[in-house]
């Protein structure tokens, strides 16, 4: 046999099959996009995957499972929970005025996961609302049936709570130490610091400083007042803004 004629039929089937694998392969190619673009359409249908459980995790003390199962509901009841946008729940749950924090995840075929971590109320902020010591954050919920004995704080923006937080904060173990309770602490717009005791009667500690001026007025005052050589009968207020001493006010009858 001409050993030309073999290579060249050798070198045939080889391109043949070549051709063949070439072909084989864009073939497989094709079916796989075309098949993907199926199953793409078929999960992205609104009927394909519908939202239908809810699953609630954490402690819950003011917001009830209810009340986030509502919201949840509202955005993603029976929404095809491949393309439900988590974002819009997440944000919507923010808006729980008891929510501090919310993590939010799709369980498939048709669970959404939701855990809440709610604010703990450190103290009264102003006349409405609460504030949180951990989150550092004032909030506002239904205060109908908060009954928590608190300390008010109360400043002129909500950015300053806390700075009254931590003032209240170094003034209780002081209060303490003389049997005396704070029940009020006002930051006034002109930065003066006011103190309201069980008694009703107002210390005015004046303006702080960088060297904790405010602390150290409050702790001279205590000092007379626990040596037996000041009480509180009759008074209305005490004013400690003073290089010697305390002026106080007495109730006019």
């Amino acid at each position: 046999m001409n050993k030309a004629f073999v290579r060249r039929s050798s070198i045939g089937i080889s391109r043949g099959r070549y051709l063949l694998s070439a072909l084989f392969l864009l073939i497989v190619i094709i079916l796989s996009f075309s098949l993907y673009d199926y199953f793409k359409d078929q999960i992205v249908k609104d009927s394909s995957f519908p939202t239908r459980a809810v699953q609630i995790k954490g402690k819950l003390v003011h917001v009830t499972k209810k009340e986030i199962a509502d919201v949840i509901g509202l955005l993603a009841g029976n929404e095809n929970i491949a393309t439900l946008d988590l974002n819009k729940v997440h944000n919507a749950l923010l808006q729980i005025a008891w929510v501090d924090k919310v993590f939010v995840q799709k369980q498939l075929p048709d669970t959404i996961v939701v855990t809440v971590k709610e604010h703990v109320a450190s103290a009264l902020w102003c006349n409405d609302g609460l504030y949180d010591a951990t989150a550092k954050q004032v909030f506002y919920p239904n205060m109908n049936n908060f009954k928590q004995s608190l300390v008010r704080l109360s400043a002129t923006h909500d950015d300053l709570a806390p700075e009254v937080y931590n003032h209240a904060v170094s003034f209780l173990p002081l209060l303490r130490s003389a049997n005396l309770q704070m029940i009020a602490l006002e930051l006034d717009s002109i930065r003066t610091l006011r103190l309201t005791l069980s008694n009703k009667v107002v210390i005015v500690l004046g303006r702080d400083d960088d060297n904790g001026l405010v602390l150290r007025r409050l702790n001279n005052f205590l000092a007379v007042y626990k040596a037996g050589k000041f009480n509180f009968d009759n008074v209305n207020y005490v004013d400690l803004r003073y290089d010697v001493g305390f002026a106080v006010g007495m109730h006019t009858k």
